[in-house]
């Protein structure tokens, strides 16, 4: 069986006259994976003039499956489109959908026909579950975490995975799976290489209008202040990245943390 797992960030529309920043999601997600020996394929349809040959070429050699992330907004819009161009090659290839949106609403998400299976909250162990039980062609039944639709197209909601309770324990982002010279989001006049990094997960407060409450449940998690220096130091020095925006929810929660961080970066 072929073991590629085809990774595949939507457009999002609007958002990218923002700048295009890397697909931090996905990434996350391909890490334990790619640790695993699975083929991890990225590809951005945001930077793809004709991502419908593109997606085509991946799909006609019969990957694992195919998932893509969306939040609540225009991008849904080109996740469908996606979902659905595939499914047109290939009826039988399993499409999963990841992603605040179908975290919210797992049952909404999958009425539509093009789509599978939905990850719900948190993704790192779930999806590798889910890629191991897609493998062995075992029942989704027991794959914690998720929603899915039977051979009749009854949907099944499966029990909630609990949070990783220590990130340090996740291997190191891939970056190696996407060219970094492509996408940018800080000082586009100057031309210097930019990146977002996440150091954190969650945050104690209960904003009524933020996801964290459903999906944290206003826990907060940290890298490691080594860890997190650690990724610094790597996205530097391998890609030369001039500059960095941390897009943690509440990056400092932790005073001491943040501090620590603060004074190991000078």
């Amino acid at each position: 069986m072929n073991r590629e797992i085809l990774l595949i960030q939507p457009k999002a529309g609007s958002w990218e006259t923002l700048g295009i920043r890397p697909p931090d999601g996905l990434l996350t997600l391909a890490a334990i994976p790619k640790k695993e020996g699975y083929n991890i394929k990225i590809l951005d349809l945001r930077l793809e003039r004709d991502w419908r040959s593109v997606v085509r070429k991946h799909v006609e050699n019969g990957p694992l499956l195919v998932a893509t992330t969306s939040m609540t907004g225009p991008q849904i819009k080109y996740a469908l489109e996606l979902s659905q161009f595939v499914k047109q090659i290939d009826k039988s290839v399993p499409i999963i959908w990841g992603g605040l949106h179908p975290t919210f609403l797992p049952e909404q998400t999958l009425e539509n026909e093009s789509i599978d299976i939905v990850v719900i909250d948190e993704g790192d162990l779930t999806f590798i579950d889910l890629i191991k039980t897609i493998e062995k062609n075992k029942p989704l039944k027991d794959v914690l975490g998720i929603a899915y639709k039977d051979s009749e197209d009854k949907i099944h909601k499966n029990p909630p995975r609990g949070l990783i309770k220590d990130l340090d324990t996740l291997p190191d982002t891939p970056y190696d799976l996407i060219d970094l010279k492509k996408y940018y989001g800080l000082d586009i006049e100057k031309g210097e290489p930019s990146i977002t990094l996440m150091t954190s997960r969650g945050c104690p407060f209960k904003c009524n209008f933020c996801y964290d409450t459903k999906l944290y449940g206003n826990t907060w998690r940290a890298y490691s202040v080594e860890r997190t220096i650690n990724m610094i130091k790597d996205v530097v020095e391998k890609f030369g990245v001039k500059n960095i925006y941390f897009q943690d929810d509440n990056f400092a929660t932790n005073l001491k943390r943040f501090k620590d961080i603060i004074h190991r970066i000078i």
